[in-house]
């Protein structure tokens, strides 16, 4: 009787790619194959093997197995997630370059919250007040009372912080945005445009003259010869004042002699008279107050101005009034024509 032929398992079934993955021979029966996904013993013919892959229990355990994998493929993420990671960590480079984060959360302070409250013995009250505490804390009399002077001190604290968010313009990014004219910002800021706080001052820049500030803005960050300020009174150690630096930007023109940036150097030249807070201007009326008093009560405006600013000018020249030379031509001026009005031109002003 003629022997039955069987076919025996192939090696080379596992070099392709519609096998590999999952098959290899079986442990039990040398001449039969095994499927590595589904645990299980397969004919070895090609066409049992095929089969055996189109069945649905194959396809679900295919879903979750790819066969033996590299250790770095393992953890290999997906291309979006990748993206995903650097998009978040661009934002949050972003935030902190800029400063952005404590810049959005002003408005959103609550210092009434008790949930950002710290616990009252970590409260901050002085070296003396510590020291007073550390030396108090045994005294089981004194507990009661150290709890209520901590708390009464917190109320203090919470009332004290609601009134500094009444009083300063925490939700207005003003004084924020009139830093343009600090002049390493100026040149090297993030500043793009100035419309936000042109718009602010319609009664200093109108309507239609605010692109011609801003254009000219714009264009001083690309001039060599305003960069080449900054960068000489770096060589000779020298800190460039705002309206020193202005002031030499204003003295720069263009082919036709005229001046480039006059209308922006005249724009910040007024921002920079703005009154920090009410003492300042309650400080110059004292000033004022003090010049045109009942023996100088002639004086003209012209010249209680210039007062004001030679006495501003004393206050920064060092060594003070004592240190100034006065040459012959200010002596000159010192007389009654420069110094004081007829009584015709007093009387049209007092009118």
């Amino acid at each position: 009787m003629k022997r039955k032929y069987t076919q025996g398992y192939r090696d080379e079934w596992e070099q392709d790619p519609s096998f590999k993955s999952w098959l290899c021979k079986s442990k039990v029966n040398t001449t039969s194959a095994h499927c590595k996904a589904c645990n299980c013993e397969v004919l070895s013919r090609v066409a049992s093997l095929k089969e055996h892959m189109a069945t649905s229990k194959h396809i679900k355990n295919m879903k979750g197995y790819s066969g033996i994998s590299q250790i770095d493929t393992i953890f290999k993420t997906s291309t979006i997630s990748e993206e995903v990671k650097k998009a978040e960590i661009s934002i949050v480079a972003a935030l902190v370059e800029h400063n952005n984060t404590f810049r959005v959360m002003d408005h959103s302070i609550d210092p009434s919250s008790k949930m950002h409250f710290l616990p009252i013995q970590n409260m901050y009250l002085g070296t003396n007040v510590a020291m007073t505490l550390e030396s108090l804390k045994d005294d089981f009399r004194m507990r009661s009372k150290i709890e209520e002077f901590l708390n009464r001190f917190q109320s203090f604290l919470i009332e004290l912080s609601n009134q500094f968010l009444q009083r300063l313009p925490v939700q207005d990014n003003f004084l924020q945005d009139l830093s343009f004219i600090d002049p390493q910002k100026a040149v090297y800021g993030e500043f793009r445009t100035l419309i936000g706080i042109l718009k602010r001052f319609p009664n200093i820049v109108a309507t239609e003259n605010m692109q011609i500030v801003d254009n000219e803005y714009r264009e001083l960050k690309l001039d060599v010869s305003v960069s080449n300020l900054l960068s000489t009174s770096s060589l000779t150690s020298e800190t460039f004042m705002v309206d020193k630096f202005w002031s030499e930007v204003s003295q720069i023109c263009d082919a036709n002699s005229k001046p480039k940036y006059g209308n922006l150097s005249r724009f910040v030249k007024q921002m920079t008279i703005l009154p920090l807070s009410n003492a300042k201007v309650e400080r110059i009326f004292s000033d004022i107050n003090r010049i045109k008093n009942q023996d100088r009560n002639r004086f003209n405006n012209k010249n209680v101005g210039a007062i004001m600013h030679g006495k501003e000018g004393l206050r920064q020249l060092e060594g003070g009034c004592s240190r100034f030379d006065p040459d012959r031509s200010i002596i000159k001026l010192m007389d009654s024509k420069q110094l004081y009005d007829n009584v015709t031109q007093h009387k049209d002003e007092e009118s």
